[in-house]
């Protein structure tokens, strides 16, 4: 599971969801907490949701949860 903090890129996303693929993890978890700079629910905020999606589907993943 991971929190958006900051305002995460897509790039960025996708090398961090990365990282947890490689050590063997196929599901992953977001979730908004204190330090995300992303208004949750914002058209931004799906943006950075639709990246994690696009990142997990590319990277192999069985599961995105949100």
């Amino acid at each position: 599971m991971s929190a958006v903090t900051g305002r995460p890129t897509g790039e960025f996303i996708r090398w961090f969801m990365g990282e947890f693929r490689r050590v063997g993890i196929t599901q992953f978890l977001f979730y908004p907490r204190s330090g995300c700079e992303v208004e949750y629910l914002s058209e931004e905020w799906f943006r950075v949701i639709q990246n994690g999606l696009e990142a997990g589907g590319e990277l192999g993943y069985s599961s995105i949860w949100v």
